[in-house]
Formats: C-alpha cells, structure tokens, sequence
C-alpha cells in the first residue's frame, strides 16, 4: 500500500487532466526562471477562467469564442506570436517564448497542454450557454486558491537538504494529484447533476455496464471514478510519507493538507455526485490500477 503502489497514478503521463501546461515547469533544477514561468501560467490561467465569465452583451467585450480561437492562432503561428492584439494573447506569446528560452526540449508539450486547456474553456463556455449551467464563482474562486497554492508548494524554488530525492518527487506528485483531483470535481461541477437516465447514483453504473447510457452518463461515471482513483491514491501516498521521520517533509504535507482542506470541505457541502460503494475487492484492486 506504500508509494509502489501509489507511483503509476502519480506518473506524468497518468495525469492528462487538471491544470494543463504546468508539466514542463515542474524541474527539479528549473531554478528561478521556471519558477516566476509557472507563477505567471497560473495567472495567465486564471485571466483566461475570468475572461470566460465576462458579460459578453456589452460592446466593450469580445465574445469568447473569438478570444479563444485568437488564442490558438498564437500557439499555432510560432513566426507571428507578438502579432496578437489584447492583454491575453500578448501574454500568451511572452509565455511561449519564456518557454522556449528555458524548456526548448519541451515546447511542443507545453503547447499542446495549453492548446487543450483553451479548448476546455472554450467547450465549457458553450456548454454554459446551450445547457444554463449556472456559473460556480465560488467554487472557481476556492480553486484558483487552491491550485496557485499548490503550484507554489511544488515549484523548485531552493533545494531542501532536509529531503530525501525520493520523498521530494513524492511529495511534488503529491501536489500534482491533489490539483488534478480539484480540476477533476471541477469537470463534475459543470455537468447536470441529474442524468439523462436518471439519478447518477442509482442508475450510472448500471447504464454504463450495459452501454445504455447517454453520452453525458459515460463522461459523469469515467470523471468521477478517474478522480476516486487518484484521491486514493492521493490519500495513500500522504499516509506513506507521513511515516517518514523528516521534519521538513512532514512540514511539506501539513502545507498540502491545508491547501486540499477548503476543496474537501466545499466537496461534501456541494452534493456533487459520488461513486456508489464499491465491494471491498474493488476496492483493494485500486491498488493494481
């Protein structure tokens, strides 16, 4: 039940949700360049989330569609990157270059998690306009809180000889987990929370066991079980360190607790749906997954 377990779920490549982009930040000997780079991609993050909520029926106001579709044309013409007009793409371009000055092995990567993360915007904008999802400003607010606070705990700001190399990558997947856990609920948050087949709890598992259920049924049941795997394995991988006699690690968790607090406490207030009980073999399988 230790970190062998827990490592494959925190693995780069089995975290494709969250907060996108922040991947090729997370250096280990990044220094602080890449630190003030990703403290600048959160804000860049949470401009774009604000500019998605804008009242677009004012004439001062650009429609989000054409925002977002400006900037996807600064991530795809690298030659015209200081071409683009507004606060947002002009950002986005210093971005891009900051990145190719830094991480140039990582370019490619760090466009195409940033491409995703507009697109994502760009469908949840519409998805709030065809279907009157409500807007979830508190619930935004807590996780901008939240996610800036954790991208903070795991940048390499300074090495820490009070920490093992391993305990350290542990603790920075840790984080990772954590964010791609909120980012997950957050996807919950903006589906109806009453299926096409009927109450999610009851009725989702079946629907999806016998492929009868609606697409918004399947995209429901695999978000919410891919995030009940990840807590898992958040959970188990927070009880293996918290073993650890190092002072400054068990530091580390106590700051990651405190970030994941305030999301946990506002989850079970929200009644956003949950997998029902699994069997107990289920529930050790998790281990395997």
């Amino acid at each position: 039940m230790g970190l062998a377990a827990s490592s494959t779920v925190f693995a780069d490549t089995a975290l494709p949700r969250g907060v996108s982009g922040l991947g090729p930040y997370l250096d280990p000997a990044g220094g602080a360049g890449t630190a003030q780079l990703a403290s600048d991609f959160v804000e860049w993050s949470f401009a774009l989330e604000a500019a998605a909520r804008q009242d677009f029926s004012r004439p001062d106001v650009e429609d989000f569609p054409a925002l977002a579709q400006r900037l996807l044309g600064v991530l795809q013409r690298p030659g015209a990157r200081g071409a683009g007009g507004g606060p947002l793409p002009r950002a986005l371009a210093d971005l891009s270059r900051r990145v190719e000055r830094l991480h140039p092995s990582a370019v490619d990567a760090w466009t195409a998690r940033v491409r995703n993360h507009v697109v994502a915007r760009r469908w949840e904008y519409g998805c709030r306009s065809r279907h009157g999802v409500p807007g979830f400003g508190h619930y935004v607010t807590r996780r901008r809180s939240g996610i800036a606070a954790l991208c903070v705990l795991t940048l390499p700001r300074r090495s820490d000889p009070g920490l093992g190399s391993s305990a350290t990558l542990a603790a920075r997947r840790l984080a990772l987990a954590a964010v791609d856990v909120i980012g997950l609920d957050h996807d919950v948050a903006l589906y109806p929370l009453v299926l096409r087949s009927g109450p999610f709890p009851l009725n989702a598992a079946t629907c999806i066991e016998r492929h009868e259920g609606h697409p918004w049924d399947v995209a429901i049941y695999r978000t919410v079980q891919r995030r009940d795997e990840i807590m898992a394995a958040f959970v188990r991988g927070c009880e293996f360190l918290d073993r650890r006699a190092d002072t400054a690690l068990r530091s580390t968790l106590s700051r990651l607790r405190d970030c994941v607090s305030g999301h946990i406490a506002w989850l079970r207030r929200s009644g956003l749906p949950r997998l029902p009980p699994r069997p107990r073999c289920a529930a050790d399988a998790v281990d395997d997954w």
